[in-house]
C-alpha cells in the first residue's frame, strides 16, 4: 500500500509538466529545473559538522553564533540594515539593495508575460501573482487543489498527502513525513544543547521559540 502511494506520488508529478530533464540520482524523483534537483538531492546529504539546527526553519548551521545570527536576522526580524536616501530598515543586506531602485526613475524588470516593468522585483512578483496567476501557478495538487509555482515545492507538499514517514529519528525511532519535521523533533525533545544566544543579555535557550519570547521582554522594557 506504501509502496503504491509512493507510485501515485511520482505520477502526479509528471504529468503536471512535460519538460522534466533532471533526476536525482538517490531517489529518482524527477525536476524540470536543475536548480530545484541539486536543492531537493542536499536533503540525502548528511549533517557532516552541522550541530545546530533551526527549529524555526529546519536549517542547520556549524556553529552557535552563525545560528544566533541566523535567528536575529530571520526569525527575530531585527532591522540593522538602513537606507541612507530614506532611512527605511531592512533584515539583510540584499532587501536593502533590492529596496534601492525605489530611489532610482529606472524600471528594471520586465515581465516576460506582459512588457509591464517595475522598478523593484517585489513588485513584478506582485504583478505576476494578481494578473497571471494561472500561468505562474501551474503545479496543481489533485488531492486538495493548491497550487505551486515550483515543481518541487509540489513534490515537498505531496508528503503531507502521503502516510509514507522516511524521516526517523535515530535517538527514539518516531518517523516523520518530511525532514524539517524530524530535525525540528529533535531539537526540542533530544537536544540538551542550549544555541539560541540572546545578544543583549547573553542568556541562551534550546529553541528559538524560547529566545524569541525572551527577546519580547527585552522590548517591554524599553517602553
Amino acid at each position: 500500500m506504501m509502496l503504491m502511494k509512493c507510485q501515485l506520488l511520482h505520477s502526479h508529478l509528471n504529468t503536471q509538466d512535460n519538460k522534466i530533464n533532471y533526476s536525482c540520482e538517490q531517489c529518482k524523483v524527477q525536476f524540470s529545473c536543475k536548480s530545484d534537483m541539486r536543492k531537493h538531492a542536499k536533503t540525502h546529504l548528511p549533517a557532516i559538522g552541522r550541530s545546530y539546527t533551526c527549529d524555526q526553519c529546519g536549517k542547520q548551521l556549524s556553529y552557535a553564533k552563525t545560528l544566533a545570527n541566523h535567528i536575529k536576522g530571520v526569525h527575530l526580524k531585527i532591522k540593522k540594515h538602513s537606507c541612507e536616501n530614506c532611512a527605511k530598515s531592512f533584515f539583510s543586506l540584499a532587501e536593502l539593495r533590492q529596496h534601492s531602485p525605489v530611489h532610482s526613475e529606472q524600471k528594471s524588470f520586465v515581465c516576460e508575460l506582459c512588457g509591464a516593468s517595475f522598478k523593484q522585483r517585489t513588485c513584478l512578483w506582485s504583478h505576476k501573482k494578481w494578473n497571471h496567476e494561472e500561468l505562474i501557478y501551474k503545479f496543481e495538487c489533485t488531492l486538495c487543489g493548491k497550487k505551486f509555482v515550483k515543481n518541487y515545492s509540489l513534490y515537498e507538499h505531496m508528503k503531507r498527502h502521503s502516510d509514507v514517514r522516511p524521516y526517523k529519528c535515530d535517538i527514539c525511532g518516531h518517523g516523520f513525513k518530511l525532514n524539517y519535521d524530524m530535525l525540528r523533533h529533535k531539537q526540542d525533545v533530544h537536544s540538551t544543547t542550549r544555541p539560541y544566544l540572546c545578544t543583549i543579555c547573553s542568556a541562551t535557550f534550546k529553541t528559538a521559540r524560547a529566545l524569541k519570547q525572551h527577546g519580547r521582554t527585552h522590548i517591554k522594557s524599553r517602553t
